[in-house]
């Protein structure tokens, strides 16, 4: 997905090619105090904004602007945040309704970003309930049909807005496993939703019956255990990578 590049008060600004936001206008945004603090996590700060009677979300990345080893990697690839605005781009183009992307923010040092915001238009909405989980999956399904998968598909990263499902928090990718992928993305999302049966009958799917599925399904068991052992053992040994 292909994006404007500028350079603006220290900050480099990525935007889509035929932004109307004028690069003063972003910046004027990013200085002003919020409205209101949606969000503040070590991992992130999320604040509302508001410019020209139109409100705008800006997002810290906190926990990637921080961390040695990401900042190394944003000299050979995207950043988070460019990574966001191309992925909301992307979910648009493939007709997943999603947040209106505005701009991304970097400031680099030794060409390793060490400072960044992701900017977009706030799009009030509410936690979707099983009402909602078709056209969820017609979201999920789009993606599949389209050649890619769900970095992270869990029922939280849907919204609902007058009736109508919004993707938040999506960064589309590639799907190199077929149906292996599908299953994985249609299992993960059923374990993280409160009621898997209904996503299960709405996928067409029985789980038990389909080696794919079951295959799959295995496979997440295995990787859970790993990750508990994984985790156990980082706490046993105090480490910590967040740096």
């Amino acid at each position: 997905m292909r994006v404007k590049l500028q350079k603006h008060s220290g900050w480099l600004i990525y935007t889509q090619i035929d932004s109307t936001v004028s690069v003063e206008s972003i910046i004027e945004l990013n200085n002003q105090k919020p409205v209101e603090m949606l969000r503040q996590h070590h991992r992130s700060v999320v604040e509302k904004k508001k410019l020209d009677d139109v409100y705008y979300v800006v997002k810290q990345p906190n926990n990637k602007n921080h961390s040695y080893w990401i900042r190394f990697t944003t000299l050979y690839r995207d950043s988070e945040v460019v990574k966001d605005l191309k992925s909301q781009l992307l979910l648009a183009q493939l007709g997943v309704a999603t947040v209106t992307p505005v701009a991304a923010l970097e400031k680099r040092k030794f060409g390793m970003v060490v400072d960044s915001r992701i900017i977009y238009r706030f799009k009030d909405g509410e936690q979707i309930t099983e009402s909602h989980y078709a056209e969820m999956i017609n979201h999920m399904q789009t993606l599949h049909d389209n050649g890619y998968l769900h970095d992270d598909p869990h029922i939280k990263n849907f919204l609902q807005s007058e009736n109508s499902v919004f993707a938040i928090d999506c960064k589309p990718r590639k799907n190199l496993f077929f149906n292996l992928g599908i299953a994985h993305n249609n299992i993960t999302l059923a374990r993280k939703s409160e009621n898997p049966d209904v996503i299960y009958a709405l996928l067409g799917v029985d789980k038990n019956s389909n080696p794919v599925y079951r295959l799959v399904d295995y496979l997440i068991d295995l990787q859970q255990i790993r990750r508990s052992i994984k985790n156990a053992l980082r706490k046993l040994l105090r480490i910590d990578y967040k740096r």
